[in-house]
């Protein structure tokens, strides 16, 4: 990405996967295979709906992944553009963890797209506290909240600037934490996961497990529109696979 966004991806990838022992600096899942695309110079899809679905497409059928992060969103769009639509069902059938960013507007019920579709992993931000971030967007379509303020990330500019920054945040940070989870969740489960005789199974499985084992802090208000609790990694890696007889398609 370039102007102000230079190194967006570079810093959300680092919190999915970073792995630099020199700097004592490790990402949720450490050397898990990371697959960048450039879909656009910024971080909306309002004006590049159609290049995020070629993007989907390429790393499903070709690249054959099972986690995205979309540390992105539309702005201005009151509903999903029909290329979103597309590529989130495309996922979603083909049984691929979209983990979308509920997007940075703190108004509540104001859609970020794909993340306030119903087939993807939508991820609101919190503070060290616990509290919602004052900057996140927030819904109904919220299945979890993750740290969005002050992370240790990588970050790159154009000038071949580069480092490690706790500056600045976001959901796009948060919704990376939960795709790093998303991959060692996958990793942890593969065999059971065979189980399920329909690839949209895996997707709700992810779901009702990351959503079972979240942490409600006392303050927590479930129907405040940032999900049902925080990111519980722990929790999660340690939860059984739920039942397919109780998952239901969306």
């Amino acid at each position: 990405m370039r102007g102000a966004y230079a190194g967006h991806g570079t810093s959300s990838a680092s919190l999915c996967t970073g792995f630099d022992p020199d700097e004592d600096f490790y990402g949720v899942a450490p050397c898990v295979p990371f697959v960048p695309v450039r879909v656009g110079e910024g971080i909306l899809l309002d004006q590049c709906a159609y290049e995020f679905e070629a993007a989907i497409h390429y790393l499903v059928d070709k690249v054959r992944v099972k986690v995205i992060n979309v540390s992105m969103g539309t702005f201005l769009a009151a509903c999903a553009p029909e290329p979103i639509w597309r590529a989130v069902n495309h996922c979603y059938e083909h049984g691929v963890l979209l983990v979308a960013a509920a997007g940075n507007v703190p108004v509540r019920g104001w859609p970020a797209y794909p993340g306030a579709l119903p087939r993807t992993i939508a991820v609101a931000g919190v503070v060290r506290s616990g509290k919602p971030w004052m900057v996140s967007s927030c819904g109904e379509w919220v299945d979890i909240s993750a740290p969005a303020a002050g992370l240790r990330r990588a970050f790159a500019t154009r000038d071949s600037t580069s480092g490690y920054t706790s500056a600045f945040g976001g959901t796009s940070c948060a919704a990376a934490l939960v795709s790093g989870a998303a991959a060692l969740w996958l990793h942890k489960h593969s065999a059971g996961l065979r189980a399920y005789r329909t690839p949209w199974q895996r997707v709700e499985a992810f779901r009702h497990a990351l959503r079972a084992t979240a942490t409600r802090p006392s303050h927590w208000d479930p129907d405040a529109g940032y999900g049902h609790g925080i990111l519980n990694v722990h929790g999660l890696l340690c939860s059984t696979l739920p039942q397919a007889s109780g998952l239901m398609r969306r």
